[in-house]
C-alpha cells in the first residue's frame, strides 16, 4: 500500500465525514452567485446576526445519511465553538434528498414547530434515521417528533399536507 493510500485508510470516519461535508459546502457555496453571506427567502439561521463577518451556509437533507453523521459527530462542537459564541452566522438551506417526500415532510414539521424549535426538530429528524433503518416507518417518527415539539396529530397532518408550503 502506498503512503498516500495508507494515510487515507487511517483517516478517522469523523475526519472523512467532516472533509466531505466541507468539500460539499465549498462546492455549493460557489454556486450561489449572490455571495454566500446573502439571505435567501426561507433561510433558517442561528448565531451571529445577518451581515456577520463569517456566514456558513449548509445545504442538507433530513434523509441524508452523511448529513446525519455530520450532525451527530461534528455539529455539537461546531455549534458550541462558533454558533453559540456568535462567531459565525449559520444558515441552513433545505435540500430534499430521496425519499424526497419524507425529507419535505420533515422540513415542513420543523417549520410548523416554529422558528425557535426549528433546529432542534431538524436534529431530532436526522437522529430518527436510525429508527428508520431499524424498521420504524418515517411517518411514525415524524409524528412523534412533531408531538414532542408541541404539535397535535391534526396539526401535523395539516402541516405535512399544506400544498402552498410543499410548493415553497
Amino acid at each position: 500500500m502506498t503512503d498516500r493510500k495508507f494515510r487515507f485508510a487511517a483517516m478517522s470516519r469523523r475526519a472523512a465525514v467532516t472533509g466531505a461535508a466541507l468539500a460539499a459546502m465549498a462546492a455549493l457555496a460557489g454556486c450561489s452567485g449572490s455571495g454566500s453571506g446573502s439571505s435567501t427567502e426561507g433561510d433558517m439561521a442561528i448565531g451571529a446576526s445577518e451581515g456577520a463577518k463569517v456566514t456558513v451556509v449548509e445545504y442538507a437533507s433530513v434523509t441524508c445519511g452523511v448529513c446525519a453523521a455530520w450532525h451527530d459527530q461534528v455539529w455539537p462542537e461546531f455549534k458550541a465553538k462558533y454558533v453559540e459564541t456568535e462567531k459565525v452566522r449559520f444558515v441552513f438551506r433545505e435540500f430534499p434528498t430521496p425519499p424526497a417526500d419524507v425529507a419535505t415532510a420533515g422540513f415542513l414539521v420543523a417549520r410548523c414547530a416554529g422558528e425557535g424549535q426549528y433546529f432542534n426538530v431538524i436534529g431530532a429528524i436526522m437522529d430518527s434515521q436510525r429508527e428508520w433503518a431499524a424498521g420504524t416507518p418515517p411517518r411514525q417518527s415524524l409524528l412523534r417528533i412533531a408531538q414532542e415539539a408541541g404539535l397535535s396529530q391534526e396539526e401535523f397532518q395539516r402541516c405535512v399536507t399544506d400544498e402552498a408550503a410543499i410548493a415553497a
